[in-house]
């Protein structure tokens, strides 16, 4: 069953309109029509009505057949327009199929007769063709919309097709590398690169995959064949997605293993260490009270070494305390113990530094607190401070209660700083400007983590060649109740002894 189409029929001849119109209704009843005897009546009939297709003679009074079709233009409607003229006026004709005429009919012989039919078939060819362009613009949006690069290459590495993505990557617009080869655009060489995916695939018809480094990027690059209708490989697809990031979150998160493995060790080691110290305390021991008091060069010597057996036992048990895991949430400790102790852990390196500590504690640090998370926080912050500082500098620690409600501490060294660029990101996990090796890129962003777990704030101020400052702020209260996790043993703060 034929749809119904409105038809307008735009032409200055009165009886050759009516003609037209007679001959169409006839042919088909499923048309309805719409006249018009001069342009300006035409172009207001489409201003107001839904029309599917134009009927359009070339001589009008007011304009012609060209002139109208370039003023359908301000209404931003796709309507097949068949141009209708008289005999010798073929090349007028063929000027109008060039302005976006659908079709033209050349008024001889029984060119009535043809009309319904070529209204219909320019109808459906318009649509057909408003289906394949929403068709293309789906798949271009589709082609666009994802953000790996995308480009589709014939057999001599020519570029047929590229998306969005590929062209901003290149600083430049799609339509711009169409017609260019991939390896002169894309890696400035005059051959297709070495083990090249695309290879394979024309050689093989199979896909393949490379990894390659291009600048600083690291590039996966997958290709996939695409056949033409006649199913000859013709061209083939290439996919390239750049994984720097993911690559260097592999790499760091083995080398976080390699941490944790460590960490492991040292612990059973520092369990196991105290046994020979305690052995070498008692033979000390009894050694000292075996030799005569007037042996005094050897009770000095005995002296040395009960020193540096205290001196191994303190280094081992502030490790162990580190790695302990507390089973209270917080429980009452003193603020500058725990700050000392931590700092007894780097003490050796930050003399092989020449790192200068400078201490401002307040008086009355003793509170409640998350002890794990305080000995990270430290820890962290005093080790990052210590790789700012290659050259040696100044560590300043200061700590202090304000308004018996907060407890801040500010680490400041005199390191090389922090750009503004790395400054966005020093608290995202796996960032970190150090070499391979001297960083996992994980130390800030556990402080970041720790220190909101406790409702507290940290911020940075870091000037390149000017030093860094971390500053931290946590609750601080001095009663278990009011730290919402009352202790299951009831323990004295411990004392700063060291």
């Amino acid at each position: 069953m034929k749809t119904n189409l409105r038809v307008l029929i735009i032409d200055d001849n009165v009886d050759q309109l009516e003609i037209s119109r007679i001959t169409l209704r006839k042919r088909d009843p499923a048309l309805d029509i719409e006249v018009a005897l001069d342009a300006e009546s035409g172009l207001q009939i489409l201003k107001e009505k839904h029309i599917d297709v134009i009927l359009l003679d070339y001589n009008l009074p007011d304009m012609n057949g060209l002139e109208v079709l370039r003023a359908m233009q301000q209404f931003k409607r796709d309507i097949p327009v068949i141009f209708v003229t008289g005999q010798g006026n073929e090349k007028i004709a063929v000027e109008a199929m060039k302005n976006g005429a659908a079709d033209y009919i050349i008024k001889e012989g029984d060119y009535l007769k043809l009309l319904a039919k070529t209204v219909r078939h320019a109808h459906e060819k318009a649509r057909l063709k408003k289906q394949i362009l929403t068709s293309k613009l789906r798949l271009q949006a589709l082609f666009d919309g994802i953000q790996d690069f995308i480009s589709v290459q014939d057999r001599d590495f020519n570029i047929i097709m590229v998306n969005r993505s590929f062209a901003e990557w290149k600083n430049t617009q799609p339509d711009l590398l169409v017609g260019k080869k991939c390896y002169e655009l894309y890696f400035n060489r005059n051959r297709p690169c070495d083990n090249c995916p695309m290879v394979r695939t024309f050689d093989s018809g199979e896909k393949g995959f490379y990894e390659m480094r291009y600048q600083q990027d690291t590039l996966h690059i997958w290709s996939y064949p695409m056949a033409n209708p006649e199913g000859d490989l013709e061209y083939a697809i290439e996919h390239i997605r750049v994984v720097t990031e993911q690559k260097r979150m592999e790499e760091q998160l083995i080398q976080n293993d390699k941490l944790v493995t460590i960490g492991i060790l040292s612990s059973g080691i520092a369990h196991e260490l105290r046994n020979p110290l305690n052995i070498i305390e008692a033979a000390r021991y009894f050694l000292a009270e075996s030799i005569p008091p007037e042996e005094k060069q050897l009770h000095e010597k005995l002296a040395i070494i009960r020193k540096n057996v205290h001196r191994a036992s303190k280094i081992i048990n502030n490790l162990l305390e580190f790695s302990r895991k507390h089973d209270e949430d917080r429980e009452e400790v003193d603020v500058h113990y725990i700050l000392e102790s931590t700092l007894a852990l780097v003490e050796k390196e930050m003399r092989v530094r020449d790192i200068e500590v400078h201490r401002e504690y307040s008086a009355g640090l003793i509170g409640y607190f998350d002890v794990d998370g305080l000995r990270q926080i430290f820890l962290n912050l005093i080790m990052n401070a210590m790789q700012a500082m290659p050259e040696g500098g100044h560590l300043y620690i200061r700590a202090n209660i304000e308004n018996d409600e907060v407890l801040n501490i500010e680490f400041e060294d005199t390191g090389v700083g922090i750009s503004p660029e790395n400054l966005r990101n020093i608290f995202a996990p796996f960032f970190t400007t150090k070499p391979v090796g001297e960083g996992t890129g994980l130390g800030l962003y556990i402080v970041n983590a720790i220190v909101h777990r406790n409702n507290g704030e940290i911020d940075v101020q870091s000037e390149p060649g000017k030093g860094t400052v971390f500053r931290v702020r946590l609750p601080f209260t001095r009663t278990p109740d009011a730290a919402g996790n009352r202790l299951s043993r009831q323990e004295k703060a411990v004392p700063c002894t060291l």
